[in-house]
């Protein structure tokens, strides 16, 4: 009786335990089946990211490169516009041209300066040639930062009685006439005064011709036209230091001075011919002034 009842038991017990089994084994199954199928969906996504990803780096490259391509396109761009503006407005292209004119001569400045200090003038009186530079270069500065100073109330005065154009030719011939004499002057102390006078009329100068540029040109240019200005003048400076520097093998400095002079002085010669000959006016004002105001106006 005890063995039937303990093997219905364990047949019982057996049935349940491979039920459990069973069971255990199902779930199992549907776990893996989870697992597999969260895999799958995580590396769908991985890839996918991967792929938007991979297009945003190509979209980001290819949008660099546009914005490359624009940005060289714009400067270029930029230049174009500068100088067609300076080619089809006469005031504009003059006040340029004068400006290379001027740095023909004008060039050969720091040359002039070191050489007839340290050569024509030392040992004046006992003066060195460091002292004799030194001089020089004072009174060119000197005479640059006072005719600065004094620039606006002239300029605004030229301005009031419709004299700007003639003063800005005018000074440029005598700055290259003064700037010459310096080579002819036989002793440090005049030859700075010379120095003196000269760049002081260069500062005026160069100021009143610097605001009348900028009221010709309009707002969305004179950035442009103002380097492209600039420019021109350093380069044409580069190459007249250059061949001055190279003349001195076959002429003195003083020589060399009175050249430079006169050629910086035909930038106001050329300046004047070209308002006697009536090739070139200045823009009018509603007062009927020669004058700076609207840029509108500066045409040939």
């Amino acid at each position: 009786m005890v063995f039937p009842f303990l093997a219905d038991v364990a047949g019982r017990g057996a049935g349940r335990l491979d039920g459990i089994a069973f069971g255990i084994s199902r779930s199992l199954c549907n776990q893996r089946a989870l697992i597999r199928c969260l895999c799958f969906l995580r590396l769908a996504h991985t890839r996918e990211a991967n792929k938007t990803h991979a297009g945003s780096a190509q979209g980001q490259g290819e949008r660099r490169e546009s914005e490359e391509t624009g940005r060289r396109a714009g400067y270029w761009s930029d230049i174009r516009e500068g100088w067609a503006y300076i080619v089809s407005h006469g005031p504009v292209a003059a006040i340029l041209g004068i400006n290379i004119l001027w740095a023909t001569g004008g060039g050969a400045n720091n040359l002039i300066s070191d050489r007839l200090g340290g050569l024509v003038f030392a040992g004046e009186r006992g003066i060195s040639g460091d002292s004799a530079v030194a001089a020089l270069y004072f009174a060119a500065g000197l005479g640059l930062f006072i005719g600065m100073m004094i620039a606006r109330r002239v300029g605004a005065h030229m301005e009031l009685v419709g004299r700007t154009a003639g003063f800005i030719g005018w000074t440029l011939l005598l700055q290259g006439v003064l700037f010459a004499a310096i080579g002819l002057m036989p002793t440090l102390l005049l030859a700075c005064v010379a120095f003196f006078l000269s760049r002081a009329l260069l500062g005026v100068e160069f100021a009143i011709q610097e605001t009348l540029l900028m009221r010709l040109v309009p707002n969305n240019l004179r950035g442009r036209v103002s380097t492209t200005d600039r420019a021109s003048e350093l380069l044409v400076w580069s190459f007249s230091t250059a061949i001055a520097g190279w003349s001195l093998r076959a002429i003195t400095p003083r020589t060399l001075t009175v050249i430079s002079g006169l050629l910086s002085a035909t930038s106001g010669v050329v300046w004047l011919a070209l308002f006697a000959l009536d090739r070139l006016r200045l823009p009018q004002r509603s007062d009927g002034k020669a004058a700076t105001a609207d840029p509108t106006d500066a045409t040939n």
